[in-house]
């Protein structure tokens, strides 16, 4: 059983959030995800200096990955 953290009214935009993005996945270029997912990149916080160094550390696909990301704003 799973326990929900979040009030019910940001449960509900969560909810808006992953349903558009797995309905225009195609056009957003994007792969299908889980909402636990998503709540947890909506609430990431990075370090800013262990972010950058750990990622010069990552292969070239992966930091390409990240920068695609980025790029669309995710």
């Amino acid at each position: 059983m799973h326990s929900v953290l979040l009030e019910s009214d940001d449960f509900e935009r969560l909810l808006h959030i992953w349903e558009f993005c797995n309905n225009f996945s195609d056009y957003l270029e994007i792969s299908n995800f889980k909402i636990e997912d998503l709540r947890v990149a909506l609430t990431f916080q990075p370090n800013s200096e262990s972010t950058i160094t750990e990622e010069s550390e990552l292969e070239w696909n992966e930091q390409m990955s990240l920068s695609q990301v980025r790029e669309k704003g995710l």
